[in-house]
């Protein structure tokens, strides 16, 4: 997990290999419209 480096509103949440497996606003609930722009992308 990780928080968005560019917008600093959000949390990445990823597994070990780096695929994101979702995105959660600060008060825990997932925010399905960042996670669908997100979901093509792996982290580094």
């Amino acid at each position: 997990m990780y928080l968005d480096g560019r917008h600093k509103d959000h949390f990445e949440v990823s597994n070990k290999r780096g695929k994101v497996k979702d995105v959660l606003n600060f008060d825990g609930t997932s925010n399905s419209k960042k996670f669908n722009l997100a979901s093509g992308r792996r982290l580094k």
